[in-house]
């Protein structure tokens, strides 16, 4: 059975504006804190994912040195297309409406801009299906993950270190059925 960890990024500088941003103290710290979270729950090889971003591959890094793994690579691990919502967070048309939200309840975007959740499900089961390591660790980003969540089947969920809000750092742990 496959075991797949997804995790949100650390806190990044406050700039939403600049995509390279990077992790702020706080944000390297409570990472450090979730890996060590999250060691009970690896189970053979593990292999640590980040999408492209800087604040991804940065949590990752720290991950990987908190559980003594430097087998890290970059996946696409972003919902396809949000630069739709960025534009318009940006131009500061949805202040305090998070992304995800905006995305499944009041931005009418098209079905073919956007990848739905169960689109997304399916392209990171195929990226999580070819690495043979018992363990993906997945980084990335809050409309992902919550994506993912709503869509997901085929999965138990072992552990989660949320309640509903998912902030940085914090982390969903599946086996596959």
């Amino acid at each position: 059975m496959k075991r797949l960890i997804l995790i949100r990024h650390g806190q990044t500088q406050i700039s939403k504006s600049d995509p390279e941003r990077t992790l702020t103290i706080e944000g390297e710290d409570s990472i450090a804190d979730a890996a060590e979270k999250i060691m009970p729950y690896l189970v053979g090889g593990v292999v640590i994912l980040h999408s492209p971003t800087l604040r991804t591959r940065q949590s990752a890094i720290v991950i990987g040195e908190v559980i003594g793994c430097d087998n890290i690579g970059t996946a696409d691990l972003r919902m396809i297309g949000p630069e739709f919502l960025a534009a318009r967070a940006n131009a500061g048309e949805l202040l305090g409406i998070p992304a995800a939200v905006v995305y499944m309840r009041k931005m009418h975007i098209q079905p073919d801009q956007i990848e739905t959740p169960a689109q997304l499900v399916n392209r990171f089961d195929e990226i999580f299906k070819s690495y043979e390591e018992e363990t993906v660790i997945a980084v990335s980003h809050e409309p992902s993950i919550r994506a993912f969540m709503e869509a997901m089947s085929g999965y138990d969920v072992l552990f989660k270190s949320f309640e509903s809000d998912l902030l940085y750092a914090d982390f969903i742990v599946l086996e596959r059925k």
